[in-house]
């Protein structure tokens, strides 16, 4: 009976370790004024992971994570960068909230981006999940305040490991059956 029990406590476990959901808080401040973007991660909102400012430089962006820290990104690569974010599709929207401070000389723009992005959030059926504020202000001054809450499942990701292994794996076969193609 107990070998039995201590089955079903290894399955129960495996199952909520691979279904539960992961909770993490993206939070993200920029100023136009000050050309810095600081952003920070959160597990389960207490859990610091990750944090820092973003600013542009002539050929790219520098991601600072601490002081001694940077990531350069040249403009030149962000297009392959981008494709290795396919991850980002397996979080789901738990909520929104965004706040613009803006002047009369981003107003437009900020309108209309504020108005695709509640179409496209009612398209995704997320419009009751998120909080869009846009504030008009004196001056030319542009600030942006972004938090999003999103969770994933460590079975999604496995999942989607899995299938990163398998095409890595069939296009490492295709690139042999070339050469020896090549070399025949």
């Amino acid at each position: 009976m107990g070998r039995i029990f201590t089955l079903f406590l290894v399955i129960a476990s495996a199952a909520i370790f691979l279904f539960a959901p992961i909770v993490q808080e993206f939070n993200v401040f920029g100023d136009l004024g000050s050309k810095k973007l600081a952003f920070s991660l959160y597990l389960f909102g207490f859990v610091k992971l990750a944090g820092g400012y973003v600013t542009s430089y002539r050929g790219g962006v520098a991601v600072h994570l601490s002081e001694k820290k940077a990531v350069l990104l040249p403009y030149s690569g962000m297009n392959e960068e981008r494709k290795k974010f396919k991850i980002f599709r397996s979080f789901r929207l738990i909520s929104l909230e965004t706040s613009t401070e803006t002047g009369a000389d981003y107003f437009a723009g900020a309108a209309v981006t504020y108005a695709a992005l509640k179409g496209y959030l009612a398209l995704k059926g997320a419009q009751n999940k998120s909080e869009l504020k846009l504030y008009l202000t004196d001056g030319d001054a542009l600030k942006v305040s972004v938090r999003v809450v999103a969770y994933f499942q460590i079975a999604v990701l496995l999942a989607l490991f899995v299938r990163f292994l398998i095409k890595t794996a069939i296009r490492r076969i295709k690139e042999i059956w070339k050469k020896e193609k090549s070399t025949v």
